[in-house]
């Protein structure tokens, strides 16, 4: 695991550095506002239904994390002349996609629910 995420970090340095040095990629603000779309996009609906839905899956996780960054980028690249920045489809899709992929598939055991259970009746009181 820790090669893997060294070779993980080294790609994604790379692809950093090619579009870092590309002239047309434009601003370094506007690299940093499409970097945190991707990333609100990914991992927002996962995030925020790991806090507050027992039903989350690890598959219905990885679902809105893939989809959602998908349609980030593919909104960015196809549909940036519509003025509606690409965070909001890509995290509605992102949602949508972990919400039906963690209905598809078997609901977590007993133990992780109450584990969810306890936790979030310790916000409660």
């Amino acid at each position: 695991m820790l090669w893997a995420g060294r070779i993980v970090v080294i790609i994604i340095a790379v692809i950093a550095l090619i579009i870092a040095s590309n002239p047309n990629s434009g601003t370094i603000m506007g690299l940093v506002e499409n970097a945190w779309g991707v990333f609100g996009a990914a991992f927002g609906p996962t995030i925020l239904l790991s806090l507050f839905w027992r039903r989350l899956t690890f598959g219905g996780a990885v679902a809105g994390i893939v989809c959602g960054s998908l349609a980030d980028i593919l909104w960015l690249a196809f549909l940036k002349g519509t003025g509606l920045y690409e965070i909001i489809p890509g995290f509605a899709i992102g949602l949508i996609a972990a919400i039906v992929v963690s209905l598809l598939t078997p609901a977590p055991d007993a133990g992780v629910q109450a584990l969810f259970d306890r936790a979030t009746s310790n916000l409660e009181d």
